[in-house]
C-alpha cells in the first residue's frame, strides 16, 4: 500500500523517470518485509519438521505392529513364557533348522521334533540340554541317562 501511494505521489509530483519511481517505491517500503520473511522461513521449517516427526512416528508405530506379529517374536514370546533363555532358544532354533521346519515356533507343538535319534551329531552331543528343554515345554520329568 505505502508502495502505491509514493509512487502515484511521485508521477503527481511530475516525476516521470521509471527508475526514479522504482527507487522512491522502494526506499518507501516498510521494514516490515523482513519480518514477514522470517516469518515465512520459520512457518517452512516448523512444517516440514512436523512432517518428518510424523514421517518418523508412523515408521515407528508401523515396524512395531509388524514386529509384534511375527515369527521370530512368537519363538521369543514362547521361549520367554516357558522359561528358556536365549542358549536354549537358539538350539530349538537348531533343532528346526535340522527339521527344515519354516517356523521355528512349531517345535512348540509336537515333542517329536527334540527327539535325539532324528538329530545330527552335532545336537545329539546336547541331549541333556535338549531333556531339559523338553521338560519344561511339555511338563515332562527328564528322561534318566
Amino acid at each position: 500500500m505505502n508502495r502505491a501511494i509514493a509512487c502515484a505521489a511521485l508521477l503527481l509530483s511530475g516525476i516521470h523517470a521509471p527508475t526514479t519511481v522504482w527507487a522512491a517505491a522502494e526506499r518507501a517500503r516498510p521494514e516490515s518485509t523482513e519480518s514477514t520473511t522470517t516469518f515465512i522461513l520459520w512457518s517452512l521449517v516448523v512444517v516440514v519438521a512436523a512432517l518428518v516427526g510424523g514421517g518418523l512416528w508412523y515408521l515407528h508405530l508401523w515396524r512395531h505392529a509388524s514386529a509384534a506379529h511375527s515369527h521370530p517374536r512368537l519363538m521369543k514370546d514362547l521361549c520367554r513364557l516357558h522359561g528358556l533363555g536365549r542358549s536354549d532358544r537358539w538350539l530349538l532354533g537348531q533343532v528346526a533348522q535340522v527339521h527344515q521346519l519354516r517356523y521355528p515356533a512349531l517345535v512348540f507343538l509336537d515333542s517329536k521334533w527334540l527327539d535325539v535319534q532324528h538329530l545330527t551329531p552335532a545336537l545329539q552331543a546336547k541331549q541333556a540340554d535338549l531333556a531339559a528343554i523338553r521338560a519344561r515345554i511339555f511338563a515332562e520329568e527328564p528322561a534318566a541317562g
